[in-house]
C-alpha cells in the first residue's frame, strides 16, 4: 500500500490484517520517522476500521528522544482510531517494557508480543488474551 524509506505498511485483505513495518534506518532523524509513520496511516480508510493492525517494530532500535515521542502519541492515536485493534510487535524484553509503559500512558488497549503469530491472530479478531499473557510480557521483565 504505502512505502516509505522508514515504514511500510501493506494490507493482507484476506486476513483482515494490515501490516505496518520499520525498518532498521540507522542515524534517522526523528521527525523523518514521524512522517513516515504518519504518511502510511493517512493510506487508512473507512474499511480498515475492522481491521487489525499489526505495528512490527522488532528490526528498529528504541528512541526515546522528545521529538520522536511526541510526534509518536499522534500516530498512535490515528491508528487506534482508524484500526479495530492494534498489535506490537516486539523483540526484547525492554521493547516491551517500553510498549507497555506507552500502552498504559495512552490508555489503550494494544497487544504487546514478541510472536508474529499471535500479532497476526490478535489484529485478526482471532485471540482472546488471558491472564498468562499479560504475565508473559509483564514490563518488569529483565533483559
Amino acid at each position: 500500500m504505502v512505502n516509505t524509506p522508514h515504514v511500510a505498511l501493506f494490507e493482507d485483505a484476506s486476513r483482515g490484517i494490515v501490516w505496518l513495518i520499520r525498518r532498521p534506518t540507522e542515524g534517522a532523524v526523528s521527525a523523518e520517522i514521524v512522517d513516515c509513520y504518519r504518511r502510511c496511516l493517512e493510506a487508512a480508510d473507512a474499511r480498515h476500521a475492522r481491521m487489525g493492525l499489526v505495528v512490527d517494530v522488532r528490526n528498529t532500535v528504541l528512541r526515546e528522544d522528545r521529538v520522536f515521542e511526541q510526534g509518536m502519541k499522534l500516530v498512535r492515536a490515528r491508528a487506534t482510531r482508524s484500526f479495530a485493534r492494534v498489535a506490537v510487535l516486539v523483540a526484547t524484553p525492554r521493547g516491551a517494557r517500553k510498549a507497555h509503559q506507552v500502552r498504559q500512558e495512552d490508555e489503550s488497549a494494544d497487544f504487546v508480543t514478541y510472536d508474529p503469530v499471535e500479532a497476526e491472530r490478535w489484529a485478526a479478531g482471532e485471540y482472546v488474551r488471558t491472564p498468562r499473557d499479560e504475565g508473559a510480557l509483564a514490563p518488569d521483565e529483565r533483559e
